[in-house]
């Protein structure tokens, strides 16, 4: 509970992202709660290959969603439930330090959730899938 409050902001940055990207379907997960929109394209984020984001306690599934994708963004939620308000921080410091496929909160969704990572770059890291 007080992680989800610490969250807040994050959530709140989440449905406005989902607002601006047209949601098309919108459905609701429990565990952990998630409310999880389907948009038509992220046009307002720089990276085109992005297949869906977790911001907060919500979900955004994009045009190229892919199996899995959804349980790698609820690993994420979980994640910023294990270090509310600080998470995206700490995930902006492990993409710097280590780029985005070798960053240890991305090694663990792809693990836990067994989906696909479709990028050039490879992993290296322990316990990376390639």
């Amino acid at each position: 509970m007080i992680a989800t409050l610490l969250n807040t902001p994050w959530s709140l940055i989440g449905l406005c992202a989902a607002t601006i990207s047209i949601p098309y379907k919108i459905q609701i997960s429990h565990k952990p709660f998630v409310v999880i929109f389907f948009v038509r394209s992220f046009w307002w984020r720089r990276v085109k290959r992005v297949r869906a984001s977790a911001i907060g306690s919500v979900i955004l599934c994009g045009p190229l969603l892919e199996e899995h994708d959804i349980e790698h963004e609820l690993v994420h939620v979980e994640q910023m439930n294990r270090e509310p308000f600080i998470h995206p921080l700490l995930y902006l410091i492990e993409s710097l330090k280590y780029g985005y496929r070798n960053n240890k909160y991305e090694i663990e969704a792809y693990d836990r959730s067994g989906n696909v990572y479709r990028g050039k770059e490879k992993a290296t890291r322990k316990g990376a899938n390639g």
